[in-house]
């Protein structure tokens, strides 16, 4: 594939590069960290981002079917009629304690800062300034923003929301996942729990002769799911697979027997496998739970997808778009690679059928005790942004 920008483009891009304001970018990202918007609460900071929009100007509106958890939708149409880029990130931010935020040596800190508050305040200064190019590029700018995306309490319902209503475009770049390399396949995950009960209450062990202890039948299936762990791991790949036990949670003091332990983890996956397969999976390798019950056992299984994986043609136009906006901003190729944090670029490949990009601000600390995002990072992705859309929306 070859990578150039043609001298009037890079001349243009550079002249929209000089409008950037530094400290406008930082204002605007410590006004968004001020705003706390934990799932399943972002009312609050997504009413401030339309305003902030509008006041580009932007035409905006919002859905509220989760009313608590909106979506905002704004779009900047140009003078002839073409192609949709879209920009997208989501409002929440996981719900944990962080310092207030603040700007120090360079670097914004704060509850959201990379994940994804600075990426949406980089989306909305690139659209202020593609206004200055309305007269040269066709079709429109889509910047959207939606909510409940953290699990445990969000599951993308307003995203799933947004693509049922037909707020997407024909090409859309997400800004997380993806910052000095460009992912074009990642892997699903899904969540399982595995409960291990019985019935009765719970026992002194000198108590409980011939009771079975839930907690020696959890380790037989723990057993058999890292059994199960070290064979994706020898299937290798460039994109392997993976089963991980996060907890193991069972009786509440050293001599007595419970009634419940449980077993949560995570299962990540690679299309075209979806869900429904991993649940196959797990019915599968736990068939042989199936003979507790003659003592007394019972176990219950969910998985929950938190998202599918993705495959994104290295061929499609946008991906040459940004790829060349990337190498003339920064100076080096931006290589492909493959990613296992899971995003939101395969709902808009599997429900919207357009391709997905991830690209944003470094995201070394993301759901970090210290969250930050630097300033020089984020004027670099705007550049990125804007020549992109450059490239894209003319047609090129």
């Amino acid at each position: 594939m070859s990578l150039s920008v043609s001298q009037p483009t890079r001349a243009r891009a550079r002249l929209l590069w000089n409008l950037i304001e530094t400290d406008r970018l930082r204002d605007l990202t410590l006004g968004f960290l001020r705003i706390a918007s934990p799932t399943g609460d972002e009312a609050a900071f997504a009413n401030h981002l339309a305003e902030c929009l509008r006041g580009i100007p932007m035409a905006v509106e919002m859905t509220h079917r989760y009313p608590q958890s909106p979506n905002v939708i704004a779009r900047l149409r140009f003078a002839r009629p073409g192609k949709t880029l879209q920009l997208d990130g989501h409002l929440d931010t996981i719900d944990m304690p962080h310092a207030p935020p603040r700007f120090k040596k360079g670097r914004i800190f704060g509850r959201g800062a990379c994940d994804m508050k600075g990426a949406l305040a980089c989306m909305a200064e690139a659209a202020r300034i593609l206004i200055a190019a309305a007269p040269e590029l066709a079709g429109s700018l889509l910047v959207t923003a939606h909510s409940l995306h953290e699990m445990p309490v969000g599951h993308n319902e307003a995203l799933d929301d947004m693509i049922e209503r037909g707020y997407y475009g024909d090409a859309v770049i997400i800004g997380e996942c993806g910052s000095t390399s460009l992912p074009i396949a990642g892997l699903g995950m899904a969540v399982f729990d595995i409960t291990v009960e019985r019935q009765g209450d719970v026992l002194h062990e000198t108590k409980a002769k011939g009771v079975p202890n839930p907690i020696l039948y959890a380790n037989r299936i723990a057993t058999a799911l890292a059994e199960h762990a070290q064979s994706l791991a020898r299937e290798g790949g460039p994109l392997p697979e993976s089963l991980f036990i996060g907890q193991i949670h069972g009786g509440d003091f050293y001599n007595r027997i419970p009634t419940v332990c449980r077993i949560q983890g995570t299962r990540r996956y690679a299309a075209p496998k979806g869900v429904t397969d991993i649940r196959q999976e797990f019915d599968h390798l736990l068939a042989f739970t199936k003979d507790f019950a003659a003592a007394g056992i019972r176990t219950q299984t969910t998985v929950t997808r938190a998202g599918d994986g993705f495959r994104l043609s290295p061929e499609e136009s946008i991906v040459r778009c940004l790829k060349e906006a990337y190498q003339e901003v920064h100076g080096t190729e931006l290589r492909e690679s493959y990613s296992t944090v899971v995003g939101n670029a395969p709902w808009f490949i599997r429900d919207a059928h357009v391709p997905c990009l991830y690209h944003g601000p470094d995201q070394s600390s993301a759901h970090g005790d210290i969250e930050y995002v630097d300033l020089d990072d984020m004027v670099r992705v705007c550049q990125v942004y804007i020549l992109t859309a450059l490239l894209y929306l003319q047609g090129v």
